[in-house]
């Protein structure tokens, strides 16, 4: 089972990181950990297309996904920063290690085995490569924006390689034996608009953890930890939507709330793009965490859904993928990057007054309300009526 075996790997790779001494070996440690992840967490949700069929019974499977993938980033916060504080940076990679090891142990015996997907070939070696590549470059440019002189220039160079290795990718993955993505899965419309909505949903709610904590302890004076605390209703609210979904969405279009949720994300990050210097956190930044904790709750579910409801039982791995990918690109390092550059353009390099980096937070929580109303975009190419159809049109 390749989730089992991606279990295993991030297990292998845990305490490789956590017990090391040099500077290479959590580096490596840490790649094993991420190719690990990316085998196991789209095995989840192909798991969920296939053991569950479409209706309520697959939307309650999904908001526990949402409610624990939620509660996951909320605790790995607040649980790093404490254990860091308390025992050490190694400890957050060795207190992983029991329950991945206790879920890669239970996962054969609790799980149906699944069959190989499309046609046997070699390993899409170019396409593994050139893909990642342009995704790196792009990002990388995106982080040197703000940068004078060679950083501008760096910048340049990257902004243009990374598009051109993009088209090699699609180029390529046209022709090739055994495509790492087969183009054609994205002209299912239920699929690409519940792609375009995992970006841009997962880029908000790392404006919420990232911009969001900084912000708590420029504007409200906030230690790290506390501010770590001060987001946890977004959490605790986001659980309770998750495990209720299946009654929230029972019937209703998936269009009409998806585009409902993410509209209301673009207020909740709108209200905290204001961001007053000094803040009062029961006035400016409770309310948004709260109606956050709904819509992005209400939108994974969906979006998780959707991915997956045209797609046939040979290529839900592969949809499940290609989901997945944009969830963690829209969370991860292009989101982080996207709202440094732009707290660093606003604020100014070096500025160091609050005010001021307080100008730069507000505008990253515009980026953000942005991505929100692009993902509302992606939204209204799920489909209009009520359920989780299985028929394959779009």
């Amino acid at each position: 089972m390749v989730g089992v075996d991606g279990l295993a790997l991030f297990v292998a790779g845990s305490p490789v990181a956590g017990l090391a001494s040099a500077t290479g070996p959590p580096v490596a440690a840490r790649t094993v950990q991420g190719i690990g992840a990316a085998l196991a967490v789209p095995a989840t949700l192909a798991l969920i297309g296939t053991m569950y069929p479409p209706g309520r019974a697959r939307t309650r499977a999904l908001g526990v996904l949402a409610a624990m993938t939620s509660a996951g980033v909320i605790s790995g916060v607040l649980l790093g920063g404490l254990v860091t504080e308390v025992a050490g940076w190694r400890w957050v990679f060795l207190m992983v290690v029991p329950p991945a090891l206790a879920a890669a142990l239970a996962a054969p015996r609790v799980l149906p085995e699944g069959r190989a997907e499309g046609a046997a070939g070699p390993p899409d070696l170019a396409g593994g490569l050139l893909g990642p590549a342009a995704v790196m470059l792009l990002v990388y440019a995106l982080t040197r924006l703000e940068a004078p002189g060679r950083g501008l220039v760096s910048a340049a160079l990257s902004g243009v390689a990374g598009p051109l290795l993009l088209a090699g990718f699609v180029a390529w993955e046209r022709r090739a034996p055994a495509p790492l993505l087969r183009p054609g899965i994205l002209s299912i419309r239920s699929l690409r608009g519940a792609t375009l909505g995992a970006a841009a949903n997962s880029g908000s709610f790392t404006a919420v953890v990232f911009v969001g904590t900084l912000y708590l302890q420029t504007g409200l004076g906030y230690p790290p930890l506390q501010a770590g605390l001060a987001v946890l209703p977004l959490d605790l609210v986001a659980a309770v939507v998750g495990f209720t979904a299946g009654r929230l969405l029972a019937g209703r279009s998936p269009r009409a709330a998806a585009v409902a949720a993410f509209l209301a994300s673009a207020a909740a990050m709108g209200w905290l793009a204001r961001a007053p210097v000094p803040a009062s956190y029961a006035t400016d930044v409770l309310p948004a965490l709260l109606v956050f904790g709904v819509s992005a709750a209400v939108g994974f579910v969906i979006l998780t859904g959707q991915a997956v409801a045209d797609v046939g039982p040979d290529e839900q791995g592969l949809a499940s993928g290609v989901f997945e990918t944009a969830n963690h690109l829209g969370g991860g390092a292009a989101a982080v990057a996207l709202y440094a550059t732009v707290i660093a353009l606003v604020a100014g390099e070096g500025a160091a007054g609050p005010e001021a980096l307080a100008r730069g937070y507000g505008a990253a929580f515009l980026a953000a309300a942005g991505l929100a109303v692009l993902g509302a975009a992606g939204g209204w190419q799920l489909h209009g009526q009520g359920g989780w159809p299985t028929d394959r049109g779009g």
